[in-house]
């Protein structure tokens, strides 16, 4: 549980650095890069599913708390289908497909639903038609969470990765 409070408070610190600066896509504010999302990977890898689970809540909530918490209507139905989505790819394809690709899925859905959200909740479709440049830009953004948790795995100790 040490290990999930910790991964927690890197995503909470990574989400609060990340908001600091604008969205690297203009076009498109509501797509950043998501590297607190990186920690919530790396609990699903390392620490498995429920602690994954339970980090993405907690960090929804907690980051409501600053962004408002109408803001959990669109981050916490997308982050539990992206968890749900990364879970199911780790599991069933890993290691044929690699971390990155792992990521990319999470991200991708993730964008997906947030635009969905948006669509049901606005009462209109405009939002769906940004679905698909969304999921293309969210293979960018994707694989740099991708590559950062696949680099913090290898660099993790062995004994970290595997104790209790």
């Amino acid at each position: 549980m040490t290990r999930a409070a910790v991964l927690l408070g890197f995503a909470l610190v990574a989400f609060l650095i990340e908001n600091a600066f604008p969205p690297p896509f203009a076009f498109a504010p509501f797509l950043k890069l998501g590297i607190s999302n990186a920690f919530v990977l790396l609990a699903l890898i390392v620490l498995g599913g429920l602690p994954a689970l339970l980090i993405l809540i907690a960090k929804s909530f907690i980051t409501a708390l600053y962004t408002g918490l109408f803001s959990m209507y669109f981050s916490l139905p997308s982050g539990l289908v992206s968890l749900a989505v990364m879970a199911l790819v780790y599991r069933r394809l890993f290691p044929a497909v690699g971390v990155v690709a792992v990521s990319v899925a999470g991200s991708a859905v993730f964008n997906a639903v947030q635009l969905a959200a948006y669509a049901l909740i606005s009462g209109t479709a405009a939002p769906l038609a940004a679905i698909p440049p969304a999921v293309l830009l969210s293979t960018l953004t994707g694989a740099v969470t991708g590559f950062a948790v696949y680099y913090s795995v290898r660099a993790l100790p062995e004994k970290l990765l595997l104790s209790d």
